[in-house]
């Protein structure tokens, strides 16, 4: 796993070199300029304070219950798997995956969500739900809803996707920590700590 990190353990390395490795990277920015340099959100004035989702970029998206994190996040995803076609994994360990796929479908679909969870449909949202059907069999999205997820799972279940873009948890307070059991004794706030670390690295 270090190999395929590749991060084997080094000596000390001088910043002459590292600085090289930065100019070529300055370079290739330059040459595919754009506003960000990440992958966009979607959502402009997001991309703009947070210069887009990087690659080693750990974003936590924190709000009360019922403020539409999820839906939050779900729009991301699927900007992200429809403008750079990229795969996208979620992981969810509080909807199952017929949720989620329902939230993505009112989404595109723009039809209010609880329409589609009560079947109280109109004659219109038919043809809107079709649309938005076909638009995403054509994106890679990836769900997983296993609810006794740990970083490790998650982790081997990545390093098995092709080309993927950006990797989404809802949500992080529900994951199963790599101590497991061990953790019983201490606090909840040490457990979302160690997760945080893991999932950073």
């Amino acid at each position: 796993y270090a190999i395929r990190r590749g991060r084997s353990a080094q000596n000390m390395v001088p910043v002459s070199q590292i600085l090289q490795d930065v100019m070529n990277r300055l370079e290739e920015l330059s040459k595919r300029y754009s506003a960000i340099p990440g992958l966009s959100t979607g959502l402009s004035d997001v991309d703009r304070v947070i210069s887009g989702l990087n690659d080693s970029d750990l974003i936590l998206l924190a709000a009360r219950p019922g403020m539409g994190k999820t839906s939050f996040a779900l729009n991301v995803a699927l900007n992200v798997a429809k403008a750079v076609h990229k795969t996208v994994a979620v992981f969810s360990l509080e909807m199952s995956r017929e949720q989620l796929a329902t939230r993505l479908l009112a989404s595109e679909a723009l039809v209010e969500n609880n329409r589609l969870k009560t079947g109280a449909l109109r004659e219109t949202d038919w043809e809107k739900i079709a649309g938005a059907a076909t638009i995403l069999n054509k994106v890679d999205i990836r769900i997983d809803d296993n609810p006794m997820l740990s970083v490790a799972d998650m982790n081997a279940k990545c390093r098995r996707l092709d080309d993927l873009g950006l990797v989404v948890i809802d949500y992080l307070q529900l994951m199963t920590s790599a101590g497991g059991k061990g953790y019983a004794g201490e606090n909840r706030q040490q457990v979302v700590s160690d997760i945080s670390r893991m999932l950073k690295i």
